[in-house]
């Protein structure tokens, strides 16, 4: 029995291009797919090529911006007569892109490739057969162009259920509607299956739109929201880089931390839904905020700095950190029928930026 017999449930298969428009696993796009989906019982999935080829474009793309990173800061230091800035941290691919790998798969269902669909895609692009390049200039392209199609097919066979197929491919796969060619690949399951150009158009066919936005006013002001994102910033998880940064000797337990001031800074993107007579607004917000970090040492330390400590003997004492910074989270919000928030879930919090810390007097 294949798992979607075993879901009994609704697909939504997405394509390369909307897995990168989707921003995991911070995008507000993708928040508001992951509630539709629920809210209207689908299933999330994405074929292995196309997670391969996001990885792909991700490891790529990051190991350029920190090589930019680099020369630019070297570039710099070489105009500085006094100060000194330092190379950004060696680049930890491997571990990175594990981590983008296992938050990926706790979104999405990996479809694997079927056995037949690798040789099926290069004979497709080969024969210049849809979705693969049907020019006859220039050399074939788009064997993971099929491939993706083909599982997506696969999807199709193996469930009773409706399979939303999701790109923005015009050439492979149509803009609008589905290429005839690739009709014929649907046979008699054609009526349970559903080509959308974009994530837009998917969301509109599951949901409707709402028409009334939630602004940065609304949201820096509502008391829900300020509590959710004060309870997501003093998560362990969240100050536990900003300590391990500091570099004290034998440093003990961590007693805890409290969020001071929390602002909002700039204009969000707001995307609205009604679905199932529940409102819905995802955004990504960017805060500025200060805390206070307290953390236990081995001995009563003198810190001419943050990361300089002279040690004497008195007995185990703490530290407090006064800490300014910035970042951004996304937030799933509900609305009443005056738009106005009634709940409020912050699905994820990005990292500290601009952080500056000073001694707690």
């Amino acid at each position: 029995m294949s798992r979607f017999r075993a879901y009994a449930r609704r697909v939504i298969v997405l394509d390369t291009n909307q897995l990168h428009h989707l921003q995991p696993p911070a995008g507000a796009p993708l928040s508001m797919l992951r509630t539709v989906a629920f809210q209207t019982g689908h299933a999330l999935a994405v074929p292995e090529i196309a997670l391969e080829e996001h990885h792909a474009h991700y490891a790529h793309e990051t190991k350029e911006l920190h090589q930019t990173a680099t020369s630019a800061i070297r570039s710099l230091n070489a105009r500085l007569r006094y100060s000194r800035t330092n190379d950004p941290d060696e680049l930890q691919l491997a571990r990175l892109m594990e981590s983008v790998s296992i938050e990926l798969r706790e979104f999405f269902t990996i479809l694997p490739t079927p056995d037949w669909a690798a040789r099926e895609s290069l004979l497709r692009e080969a024969r210049r057969l849809a979705p693969a390049k049907r020019s006859w200039d220039g050399k074939g392209e788009g064997a993971r162009d099929a491939a993706i199609w083909l599982t997506a097919v696969d999807a199709l066979r193996q469930s009773e259920e409706m399979i939303y197929f999701v790109s923005m491919d015009k050439r492979a796969f149509g803009e609008g509607t589905l290429l005839p060619a690739l009709e014929e690949d649907l046979r008699e399951e054609a009526d349970r299956f559903r080509y959308c150009y974009g994530i837009d158009a998917l969301l509109k066919a599951l949901a409707k739109p709402h028409a009334t936005k939630v602004g940065a006013a609304q949201i820096g002001s509502s008391q829900l929201v300020e509590a959710a994102v004060r309870r997501a910033l003093e998560s362990f998880d969240f100050f536990t880089p900003l300590l391990e940064s500091l570099e004290t000797t034998r440093l003990g337990m961590l007693p805890g931390f409290q969020a001071r001031e929390i602002c909002i800074a700039g204009k969000p993107h707001v995307i609205s839904y009604e679905i199932g007579g529940r409102t819905w607004a995802c955004a990504r917000v960017r805060w500025n905020s200060s805390a206070m970090v307290w953390k236990y040492l081995s001995r009563n330390p003198v810190l001419a700095s943050v990361k300089t400590v002279s040690m004497d003997t008195t007995p185990l004492e703490s530290v407090s950190l006064e800490v300014s910074f910035s970042c951004s989270t996304t937030l799933l919000m509900e609305l009443d029928n005056d738009a106005q928030i009634v709940d409020v879930d912050v699905t994820h919090v990005g990292g500290m930026r601009d952080v500056r810390t000073n001694i707690a007097t």
